[in-house]
């Protein structure tokens, strides 16, 4: 159903069907059709790991020429954005705990992190579905809420070099708190990054080490193939010549009319010399009515 070579398989017990000549040659005791039956058997499972072969060297192609690159390309993109974000964030200075960092929501600052909860809900109570509200700023990340209809939730999105996500709640002290954990988990955004660059490059390797191998039964799958070739040959179950033969033992030898009995009989006659006795048609001359 996936249009794709498996490289497992199930096979009924009473699959192989036979033609009538090959039961007839089984009957007679000829082991060379038990050898063909074999042989096609085994060609058969060949074949579909040739193909599965053919269309994994198709894969691994495509992924040493597309995939990999076009991957690590991206991840490093998104380490280099998380480095940035990562280093910046390091040079903010952490507040007390009753205060924060400042946060500009629709022009005004906070500092304190109950005043700004409650800015904050104020402010993204007025975004509609499908529409992205631009509300303020916070630690020089650029801050946007937009209304998930779906799921019923509002998201906040931190964006600098990066962007980061959070749900936002009814909670103004629990929404600033989402906010900061978004951000604190920054290094573990690159961390997981570096570790998924690394994992790829070592795909990429193994990919190119895979990348043109040869069919691994490619000798045995020509051997079988030209065996059961000879086979074919050797035991004629196609059945053409004795299809021919049949056909002339069949066929009826044509009549001979009676004028050309009568001109055959005349010729043999003339090479007797008796032509000048007569042909005897009446039926009482027995002699030359058997002869006719």
């Amino acid at each position: 159903m996936t249009s794709k070579s498996p490289m497992r398989s199930c096979e009924g017990v009473d699959e192989t069907t036979l033609s009538f000549a090959e039961i007839k040659a089984l009957c007679a005791g000829n082991l060379l059709i038990k050898e063909k039956i074999d042989l096609e058997v085994s060609l058969s499972k060949l074949k579909t790991l040739k193909s599965h072969h053919r269309t994994e060297q198709y894969r691994i192609e495509d992924n040493v020429l597309k995939h990999f690159p076009e991957a690590i390309r991206k991840t490093e993109n998104r380490i280099k954005g998380y480095e940035s974000d990562t280093e910046h964030l390091k040079t903010i200075v952490t507040p007390a705990e009753s205060k924060m960092s400042v946060m500009t929501i629709m022009g005004t600052d906070y500092t304190d992190k109950e005043a700004a909860g409650k800015a904050l809900i104020e402010a993204y109570r007025n975004c509609k579905a499908k529409e992205t509200l631009d509300i303020g700023e916070y630690k020089s990340f650029d801050m946007a809420v937009t209304f998930d209809k779906y799921n019923n939730v509002f998201t906040l999105e931190l964006k600098r070099d990066m962007t980061y996500t959070t749900n936002l709640g009814a909670d103004p002290i629990c929404n600033i708190t989402r906010i900061n954990n978004a951000l604190e988990a920054v290094p573990q955004y690159l961390e997981n990054s570096v570790t998924q660059r690394d994992t790829l490059k070592s795909e990429l390797a193994v990919a190119k080490g895979e990348m043109g191998k040869p069919f691994p039964h490619e000798a045995e799958l020509t051997e079988k193939t030209g065996r059961l070739a000879q086979l074919n040959a050797l035991l004629n179950l196609d059945g053409k010549q004795e299809v021919k033969q049949d056909i002339a033992a069949k066929t009826p030898p044509s009549k001979t009319s009676i004028y050309a009995k009568m001109e055959e009989f005349k010729q043999r006659k003339a090479e007797q010399g008796e032509l000048d006795k007569p042909l005897g048609l009446n039926r009482n001359n027995k002699k030359i009515d058997n002869e006719l």
